[in-house]
C-alpha cells in the first residue's frame, strides 16, 4: 500500500512540475538550470553546507544578480550592496510573496501590513504606527502605565503558580510572558483590559505560540511547494497556522462589530484607541479601512508584538540563571532602589547603573 502511495505522490509531483514550470525567460537574470521538482536546491547544497556561503559561491559563477528556483518558486538573489540599491529602488520589486499560506491567511486579498503592497501598504502601514503612537506606543508615560498593568498580571500569574503556602516552585516559562506582552498591544488597539478580555488574550497567546513553533519547519517547505499544504496539512503545520488565523479573525471581527455598533449609536468625535480610529475612517476611505483589513491588521500586530519580546525576556532570564553573580547584583540594586518592593518607574533607571 505504501509503495502505491509513494508512486502516486511521485507521479503527481512530476506532473505538477511539468504543468507549472515556465521556460527560462531571456529577461531573467542568469542562473543554474533547475532540476525537476527540486529546482536549484541541489545546486545550493553542492555549493556549501551554509546557505549564505552557498549563495555567495553561486554568485561567483553567475554574477551578483542571479535567479534560482526554490522548489516550484522562482527567486532572484542579490549578493552586493550595489545590486540591492539598484533593484530595490525599482517599484516593481515592492511586491510581497502572495502564495500558499500567506494568501490563505488574507482571503487571497491585498490586506494588512505585513504582506500587503501598493496603495494599501503605503497608506495603512504609516497610519497604523502613527495612530499607535497617538495612543501611547513609544511614549514613556503611556508605555510605563501599560507595562505596569501587564507586570501586575504577570506577577499575579507567578504567585498563583507558586501558591500561598510555598516560597518557590518549578516554573514553566514557555508561555509565561506571552499574555502580559499581548495585553500591552491589546490596550493600545482596543483601549481597555477587562476581565472579559482575558479568555481572548489567553487563547491568542496559546495559539500564536503554536503557530510560531510549527512555522519553523513547515513554512519553508510550503513556500517551495505550496500545494503540499493540502496533502500534508498536519505534518507541515498548516492546520495549526489556519487555526490561529481563524481564531484571531473571529476575535477581531467581534471587536470590530462591537465598536462599529457603538459608534453608530454614540457620536465619537475623538477616538480613544486604534480600533475606534480605524472604524471612524471606514466612512471616509472604505478601500483601505474596512472590516477585512482590520482583521489582518489586528492579526499582524498581535503576532508581531509577541514572539520577539517573549524570546528576548526568556534570554534575559536564561542569562541571569547562567550567571548567578549577575543575578545577585541585579537583585541587590533593585532592593536598594525599592526596599519595600514597590513599583519601579522609568525614572528609576538613573539610580540603577548596573542594570
Amino acid at each position: 500500500m505504501f509503495l502505491y502511495c509513494a508512486l502516486g505522490i511521485t507521479a503527481f509531483l512530476i506532473l505538477y512540475y511539468l504543468l507549472l514550470k515556465n521556460n527560462h525567460d531571456d529577461k531573467e537574470p542568469p542562473g543554474p538550470k533547475p532540476w525537476p521538482i527540486l529546482g536549484n536546491l541541489p545546486d545550493l547544497a553542492n555549493a556549501s553546507d551554509k546557505m549564505t556561503l552557498a549563495m555567495g559561491n553561486l554568485a561567483e559563477k553567475y554574477g551578483e544578480i542571479y535567479s534560482l528556483r526554490i522548489g516550484s518558486k522562482k527567486s532572484v538573489v542579490l549578493t552586493s550592496k550595489e545590486a540591492m540599491q539598484t533593484i530595490l529602488s525599482n517599484e516593481a520589486t515592492f511586491a510581497r510573496d502572495f502564495s500558499g499560506m500567506f494568501a490563505d491567511r488574507c482571503f487571497h486579498k491585498n490586506l494588512g501590513i505585513s504582506f500587503s503592497e501598493g496603495e494599501v501598504w503605503e497608506k495603512l502601514r504609516p497610519w497604523t504606527f502613527k495612530t499607535l503612537k497617538d495612543f501611547g506606543f513609544g511614549k514613556s508615560s503611556d508605555m510605563e502605565r501599560f507595562i505596569k498593568v501587564a507586570s501586575k498580571r504577570l506577577f499575579a500569574s507567578i504567585d498563583d503558580k507558586i501558591g500561598f503556602e510555598k516560597t518557590s516552585c518549578d516554573l514553566d516559562v514557555e508561555l509565561l510572558y506571552n499574555d502580559s506582552i499581548l495585553s500591552i498591544m491589546w490596550q493600545m488597539i482596543v483601549g481597555r483590559l477587562s476581565p472579559e478580555d482575558e479568555p481572548s488574550i489567553k487563547i491568542l497567546s496559546e495559539k500564536g505560540d503554536a503557530f510560531v513553533r510549527v512555522s519553523v519547519f513547515g513554512t519553508g517547505i510550503v513556500n517551495a511547494f505550496p500545494f503540499l499544504r493540502f496533502i500534508f496539512p498536519n505534518a507541515l503545520g498548516y492546520n495549526v497556522q489556519m487555526d490561529f488565523f481563524q481564531t484571531c479573525n473571529s476575535i477581531a471581527q467581534n471587536l470590530f462589530n462591537e465598536t462599529d455598533a457603538k459608534m453608530k449609536t454614540v457620536q465619537v468625535t475623538t477616538p480613544k484607541n486604534l480600533l475606534e480610529a480605524f472604524v471612524q475612517n471606514c466612512t471616509t476611505d472604505p478601500k483601505i479601512f474596512n472590516s477585512d483589513n482590520f482583521l489582518l491588521t489586528f492579526q499582524d500586530l498581535m503576532l508581531a508584538s509577541t514572539d520577539t519580546s517573549n524570546t528576548f525576556i526568556l534570554i534575559v532570564i536564561l542569562f541571569l540563571i547562567t550567571y548567578p553573580d549577575v543575578q545577585e547584583k541585579v537583585y541587590q540594586e533593585i532592593l536598594k532602589v525599592s526596599p519595600d518592593g514597590g513599583d519601579l518607574s522609568f525614572s528609576d533607571k538613573k539610580k540603577m547603573p548596573y542594570i
